[in-house]
């Protein structure tokens, strides 16, 4: 199914766009469109109609290409799903399975799904949550300023076979290392990322295939004190400073 939004949709006590298609679904959210609800949940994949906090049985691929306005969660639930992030403003967050008891205390259960997250443009006030599965997020938007939430899911080893990779291409942030959290695999590609609160955890130690990879021109920066927790790779063309 496909769902083209280019001007308001205003959800209520349900989603402001819900789909349930177990053969996939397509949103595409124009420039022009506007997604709110009073729900707090702006876009929900499966589920049960009229209910968006209902755990998802459907599953489905969903691709999600956002440019406009939206406000609130995207839940995605089952299937390997697509949020495409190239303008406008996302104020929310971004759950790629359905949320979990612990983030969100609604008594929904988690779901695998390997998915994708690519933000190349626009403004996110929220975070990105990959949760269960081997999840992808490429970062390379100038208006990625280290506030956001990126959080891979489960744990940081390969050893359940869930593989979260993060790529941070070409850009510059301040962050904390509890905001990137959760990923076996993070590359820096041509980026300049400094860690602000002193630790940072990315893969394990006795696993050599996780960690940090700083490439074309990386520069890492742990401003005087960083406890490193994981494994470091960086190329002839990178530097790791301050610490």
């Amino acid at each position: 199914s496909l769902v083209s939004v280019g001007g308001t949709v205003s959800g209520g006590a349900g989603a402001g766009i819900q789909t349930i298609a177990a053969n996939g679904s397509t949103v595409d959210i124009a420039s022009s469109a506007t997604v709110t609800a009073t729900s707090g949940i702006a876009i929900r994949d499966g589920g049960v109609g009229g209910n968006p906090i209902a755990s998802d049985t459907i599953g489905g691929d969903v691709a999600v290409n956002s440019a406009g306005t939206v406000t609130g969660d995207a839940i995605l639930g089952l299937g390997d799903d697509t949020v495409s992030l190239s303008g406008g403003t996302y104020t929310g967050n971004i759950y790629a399975d359905d949320r979990d008891d612990a983030r969100s205390g609604d008594g929904i259960a988690n779901h695998e799904g390997n998915d994708t997250f690519i933000w190349t443009a626009g403004g996110l006030a929220g975070g990105f949550y990959g949760q269960d599965g081997s999840d992808v997020a490429v970062v390379r938007a100038s208006t990625y300023d280290g506030s956001q939430v990126l959080d891979g899911g489960e744990d940081t080893s390969i050893a359940d076979g869930m593989i979260d990779t993060l790529t941070l291409r070409d850009v510059t942030a301040t962050t904390n290392g509890g905001k990137i959290v959760n990923w076996e695999v993070v590359n820096l590609d041509g980026a300049n990322l400094s860690i602000d609160d002193g630790a940072w955890h990315v893969g394990e130690p006795d696993e050599a295939t996780t960690g940090v990879f700083l490439s074309s021109g990386s520069t890492l920066d742990g401003m005087a004190s960083l406890a490193f927790d994981g494994n470091m790779t960086i190329d002839s063309t990178s530097n790791l400073v301050g610490t």
